[in-house]
């Protein structure tokens, strides 16, 4: 898996990697069963479909281009550690 990180003009850094749908265990959009790039920062999640060629070889540049046009990602809820006695 390649795994690319960049600091945006804002200055906040992202991690971005491509996503590929699990089709049995979640049934996804016909736009997202070829997979996705994932953008990831402190702050926000977003993903971009279809995945650009050559994304992984892209400038920090392009990058932050693609994640400006990707969709943000509603957060999961987070479910509390429950302790068992």
């Amino acid at each position: 898996m390649t795994l690319r990180s960049f600091v945006d003009s804002h200055g906040h850094e992202w991690r971005v990697w491509a996503t590929s749908a699990n089709v049995i265990a979640e049934p996804m959009s016909v736009r997202l069963r070829d997979g996705w790039l994932t953008f990831d920062s402190q702050r926000e999640r977003r993903r971009l479909s279809p995945i650009p060629e050559s994304w992984s070889i892209a400038s920090a540049t392009l990058l932050e281009s693609y994640c400006t046009c990707a969709e943000h990602v509603a957060e999961r809820a987070r479910v509390p550690a429950v302790d068992v006695d």
